[in-house]
């Protein structure tokens, strides 16, 4: 027996946000702007504020290979998330968050919690309104399993 749809199909191409780079090169050049100017004792510091900024552009998908590049929005509900060398079906969980300047998307796959920072160019606008309106109003557990029993207090 074929799924009821429930919502119409999405998908995002994600991208590594220029605003990410922005955000983070501006600081680490005033944290270092800082520390050279009014700390000299400190200028060991330096280069773990550049490793720490290195790990967190490469978080977002800058020089990484094995970095997020797709999430997609079956019709019945499930999402599923694509990285260069496998498709993941994910859950995904209460503790997102969603704002209009950026978008936490928190999910569970296999056991293991995984998270994606989204911001206004990391995808195309359309398809970060459709995630920010499945995670927001879409609850899959009652919809996509038939065995569930929903009670109304």
């Amino acid at each position: 027996m074929r799924a009821r749809q429930l919502l119409p199909p999405f998908a995002l191409s994600i991208r590594p946000s220029r605003y990410w780079l922005g955000l983070l090169s501006g600081l680490l050049l005033l944290s270092a702007v800082l520390v050279l100017g009014y700390v000299e004792n400190l200028w060991w510091l330096l280069p773990l504020q550049w490793v720490l900024g290195w790990l967190a552009l490469r978080a977002n998908g800058w020089w990484w290979r094995g970095r997020l590049q797709g999430i997609a929005v079956d019709g019945v509900g499930r999402m599923h998330w694509h990285y260069a060398d496998r498709t993941l079906e994910v859950l995904p969980r209460d503790d997102c968050f969603i704002s209009p300047l950026f978008i936490i998307v928190n999910v569970m796959a296999a056991g293991r919690r995984h998270s994606c920072l989204l911001l206004p160019d990391s995808a195309e606008a359309k398809a970060l309104r459709q995630l920010r309106v499945y995670l927001l109003w879409f609850h899959a557990g009652a919809e996509t399993d038939p065995s569930a029993v929903v009670e109304h207090p």
